[in-house]
């Protein structure tokens, strides 16, 4: 099976915070393209956690342009802001508000 990272997020009672993932399919029936598409994503989630910052903005520019229809690199990048050589306290306070964003597109 093949999983997306969708975020990390502390949940009551825990110490630690919790990944989230979206299932993607059998690794056996997803196209390549979706494939490098996720790779692409991984690399830019975990850019965008840990500085530098340097290439996360284009990672979603790319990501946006393979995948137009995917609201999560759209959150991810306003989310980021242009804001790639901010302090990352900076970066912290942007990454709450989305945060709050994707969980209420996530209630019906």
């Amino acid at each position: 099976m093949v999983f997306k990272e969708i975020d990390k997020i502390k949940v009551k009672g825990k110490d630690e915070a919790i990944t989230i993932y979206e299932p993607v399919g059998l690794e056996s029936e997803v196209e390549k393209k979706v494939l490098d598409e996720l790779k692409l994503w991984h690399q830019t989630i975990r850019s965008y956690r840990f500085p530098p910052m340097d290439q996360v903005e284009v990672n979603l520019l790319n990501l946006q342009r393979m995948n137009p229809d995917c609201s999560l690199y759209e959150l991810y990048a306003k989310g980021s802001g242009g804001q790639a050589q901010k302090p990352s306290a900076g970066r912290m306070g942007r990454r709450d508000r989305f945060r709050r964003e994707i969980a209420a597109d996530a209630v019906p």
